[in-house]
């Protein structure tokens, strides 16, 4: 990795969102569960989200080389962490709710169609991006190293967790959201130019 300056900084950028993937499909339900959703609803939401997440994936395929792998990622990212804090502001509105008194559930329905659009497009542009960073004789070495790191990045599951039973789901939200800018921030460091070039470079 240490020649492959940019594909380590793909893959450092990836543990943190792929951290943020992990805590979306550990507590999407758990999410909905807390507004009120029956069980009905619970199946039909996550239905939803993976129908969403598979319309996802093909928004890479048509955008990602026309715009290119970093432009692609960063806007993918900046739309999550819009998301995360969209998530953070109902749970912060239903949690000062009055009692008793009906919330409408359409916010957590669009919420969980962005977070099911950005499931399946991020993952997508994430495995791509790496595939295009990486020298052809080296695919099965760097994808391993890649799928090691997004099982690794399960271990975030613990703070967002920790900080949801500490202090509440928009504080959670709020760590999240930090999850993925941090991604974002490491994705933009990234020189697309040469990383290519350095995929293209005569092993050794």
């Amino acid at each position: 990795v240490r020649r492959f300056r940019d594909l380590g900084m793909m893959l450092l950028a990836s543990f943190f969102y792929g951290g943020g993937i992990s805590v979306i499909v550990a507590f999407a339900s758990i999410l909905a569960v807390e507004f009120g959703f029956t069980q009905v609803e619970l199946v039909i939401y996550v239905a939803v989200i993976t129908v969403t997440g598979i319309l996802g994936t093909m928004i890479p395929t048509f955008l990602q080389d026309r715009l290119g792998h970093k432009k692609m990622t960063i806007v993918l990212l900046i739309a999550w962490v819009l998301t995360a804090l969209y998530i953070a502001w109902i749970s912060f509105q239903h949690a000062h709710a009055p009692p008793n008194v009906p919330e409408p559930t359409w916010p957590v329905w669009l919420a969980g169609n962005l977070l099911g659009l950005g499931l399946g497009a991020l993952g997508s542009a994430n495995r791509a991006f790496v595939g295009f960073l990486t020298p052809p004789d080296r695919s099965g070495e760097f994808f391993g190293l890649w799928g090691l790191v997004f099982k690794l990045a399960a271990v975030l599951v613990i703070p967002f967790g920790y900080v949801k039973d500490a202090w509440g789901t928009w504080q959670a939200m709020i760590v999240l959201a930090g999850m993925l800018l941090v991604g974002l921030l490491l994705t933009m460091m990234i020189d697309e130019g040469r990383g290519e070039d350095s995929a293209k470079l005569p092993k050794g």
